[in-house]
């Protein structure tokens, strides 16, 4: 007699393809968290992240990043692999394509085909930008590019589909460190366009595989908010404050006689403040104490720590005092 036996394992991998406006399942929203901009050394102080094209040359960078990605992903889920697909435009000159880490954050920005703008934009003379503030830094950059390239693709003429493959490292480390995500940079040897996010069709596309995994164990700290005082009366909406107009055959009610209106509503210029930020322990050990860093547009301006252990749900509050500004046309 022979005895037969069939086990059988299903799969629990799952694919997902993410691009600005991709659908995800079992979520009402679609991802939206796609960014991307080039550099352009001719145009150092112009703005592209509102454009439709991506240009990558010896004198172009492309910025790319994929964000909220445990949310796109799913909680719990290990990176398997991924890819990063990019749809090809045109290649005026063959080359070698590189994709790195980049390791400072940015903006997508506002302009298009090079226009400066009001927002905050990421230049290749600026990592930051905008008319009341401006971060300068080198070449695009570069200094924040990661030593070790994460890819390489060789590029022709008569290439119409790039796919840069072996990021599953790469992108578990987005996920795992989201607040040090800040995307890839796209160097080309040869001369190329792309479509970007902001295109029609073809936009960048990063495909995920990942299957479960255990949640994990142990402390986790998390800044859960940040408060500022003091704090100012908002107008009041109640009583007699909405006023009914009809514009364009349509009626509706309008913020006319708000209370509070002749109030203080925001800090002054230089108004002494303090900003407390709630941090949390919301995973399931005692945490051990912990440095903390405070920064002000993008400049570390207070070191500090905290000593003692913070049990499961246990919060700390830590303050920074300083003084108000504001950027009024944000």
């Amino acid at each position: 007699m022979v005895a037969l036996t069939l086990l059988v394992v299903l799969s629990q991998s799952t694919t997902v393809e993410l691009f600005r406006g991709a659908s995800l399942q079992g979520h009402d929203t679609r991802y939206w968290s796609c960014e991307d901009t080039t550099l352009a050394r001719q145009t150092p102080n112009g703005s592209f992240g509102q454009g439709t094209l991506l240009t990558a040359s010896p004198e172009h960078r492309v910025l790319i990043r994929f964000g909220d990605l445990e949310r796109a992903l799913g909680p719990s889920r290990r990176v398997t692999s991924a890819k990063l697909v990019l749809t090809v435009v045109t290649v005026e000159r063959p080359g070698r394509l590189i994709l790195k880490r980049f390791g400072a954050p940015w903006f997508e920005g506002a302009g298009i085909n090079g226009t400066e703008g009001d927002g905050m934009n990421t230049t290749w003379s600026h990592q930051l930008h905008h008319p009341a503030m401006k971060l300068a830094w080198r070449n695009g950059g570069s200094q924040y590019d990661s030593q070790r390239a994460s890819a390489q693709v060789d590029v022709s003429q008569a290439t119409e589909r790039i796919e840069i493959t072996g990021l599953g490292d790469d992108v578990q480390q987005m996920v795992d460190r989201w607040y040090d995500n800040h995307g890839w940079v796209i160097e080309f040897s040869g001369s190329a366009v792309f479509e970007s996010a902001q295109g029609v069709s073809g936009r960048p596309t990063l495909v995920v595989t990942t299957e479960p995994t255990d949640p994990p164990r142990g402390p986790d700290l998390s800044v859960t908010y940040i408060q500022r005082t003091p704090e100012y009366l908002r107008y009041d909406p109640t009583g007699d404050a909405y006023v009914r107009m009809n514009v364009d055959s349509h009626e509706s009610g309008v913020l006319m006689r708000p209370g509070n209106a002749d109030t203080q509503k925001w800090p002054k210029e230089g108004e002494p403040v303090t900003y407390t930020a709630v941090v949390k322990n919301v995973g399931d050990a005692p945490s051990e104490g912990f440095r903390f860093v405070w920064s002000k547009d993008w400049k570390e301006t207070e070191k500090g720590s905290v000593a003692r252990s913070l049990a499961p749900g246990e919060t700390v509050e830590i303050e920074y005092k300083t003084t108000y500004s504001s950027v009024k046309d944000d």
